[in-house]
């Protein structure tokens, strides 16, 4: 499997400090001129090696969390789906059999379940500078971070996530030391058993893979770019944030829990209310709205609405 370079990750790491994620941290969106100033600014910074994603977002009920991360204020801490990830896609894929044949990748199952509303570890986010909602969240990616569907680093992450709430917990217990000296021979057997699991799954799709998997891996923030499968993806440039240890996606949440690792430099950009309506008239002379970013029949449907009201 494909791993980091020592190179690349020095490169990386020495931008942590950089201090540019507070710089930039809730600046206000007024135009797209506005818009277009501050992304120049920001690819700039780093020139080729990053590429620029983004997730609008109209409130900051949820933060950075995937859905099945996500818990009310009554069960806050317990997150309730959590612990049922990879059964409730396995009854899903069950109850829709048709609708997963053909479907050989875990992560290929995982984006067809999430596009049908079930609950995963993915987060959305795209290369289009859709600024509709209230807040941008903006994330400066290390081209290194970025992995293909079919990559065997993503094979590990979506296939951990199938995996029982308790293996996932042994594995992760699992920090990387190399000597199992002194460890309870149970334990070891449960976590053994646990990771032959694994590699049963990732071998259903990848018969070729071999027994090594970076640790370092499992505690990593990574980019998936994912089939074109869907109108939606196509026209959103969509992608992933996707993990196997964090619950959360903003930088500082990232560094508080593993501070040596590579990470993308984040911003968030507010769009004031009084502005939204003038930046969406500004968008729409570029033919860009939410039925042209989200194409079918529920926002053709909300166009349609939204035109008439206006009459």
């Amino acid at each position: 499997m494909e791993s980091e370079t020592v190179e690349s990750e020095g490169r990386m790491n020495e931008s942590q400090n950089t201090g540019a994620t507070q710089e930039n941290e809730n600046k206000e969106i007024k135009s797209i001129e506005n818009l277009l100033k501050e992304c120049r600014g920001l690819q700039n910074e780093h020139g080729d090696d990053v590429q620029l994603y983004f997730r609008g977002e109209s409130s900051d009920s949820w933060d950075l969390r995937p859905s099945v991360m996500r818990c009310s204020e009554e069960d806050k801490d317990k997150f309730p789906f959590r612990a049922w990830e990879g059964e409730m896609l396995n009854e899903l894929m069950s109850r829709q059999p048709e609708a997963f044949s053909g479907l050989t990748s875990a992560f290929s199952q995982w984006v067809l379940a999430q596009h049908y509303g079930l609950k995963t570890r993915l987060l959305d986010i795209t290369r289009n500078r859709d600024i509709e909602d209230g807040r941008l969240h903006v994330f400066s990616v290390w081209r290194d971070m970025i992995k293909s569907f079919n990559s065997d680093t993503v094979s590990i992450i979506a296939n951990f996530a199938k995996l029982r709430h308790a293996e996932q917990n042994l594995l992760l217990s699992k920090t990387g030391e190399d000597s199992d000296e002194g460890e309870d021979l149970d334990l070891k057997k449960e976590r053994d058993e646990a990771l032959g699991r694994l590699y049963h799954f990732i071998r259903q799709e990848k018969p070729y893979f071999l027994e090594n998997i970076d640790l370092r891996d499992l505690f990593r923030v990574f980019v998936v770019e994912p089939q074109q499968s869907f109108e939606r993806i196509r026209m959103q440039s969509g992608a992933f944030l996707i993990s196997v240890f964090h619950e959360r996606f903003e930088r500082n949440e990232i560094l508080n829990r593993n501070a040596d690792i590579p990470v993308y430099d984040y911003y968030t950009l507010k769009v004031p209310y009084k502005s939204k309506q003038d930046i969406i008239e500004e968008l729409r002379l570029l033919n860009i709205t939410r039925e042209s970013l989200f194409p079918g029949l529920d926002e053709a449907a909300k166009a349609v609405t939204q035109r008439y009201s206006e009459e």
